[in-house]
């Protein structure tokens, strides 16, 4: 929420890899494509978007101790 970015939301998906600690520039090209940022609307199509996709490449999810969970979506 540091910088005044409060009409874009990110996507952190913990199941992928990413982690909510960790800077956008902190994380790997694959995860920033997932991650955004987004505007509202277009942020919850790709939420959805990357459940249905997450849902089909794994069995139920079981988060590590300490992880964000499967999916954050975070205000920017």
């Amino acid at each position: 929420m540091k910088g005044g970015y409060t009409d874009v939301f990110e996507l952190i998906c913990g199941e992928c890899g990413d982690h909510p600690y960790l800077d956008y520039r902190e994380i790997p090209s694959r995860l920033q494509l997932i991650r955004g940022p987004y505007p509202l609307e277009a942020g919850l199509r790709a939420y959805a978007d990357h459940l249905g996709q997450a849902s089909c490449q794994r069995g139920p999810a079981v988060p590590e101790a300490g992880s964000a969970g499967p999916l954050t979506i975070g205000a920017r």
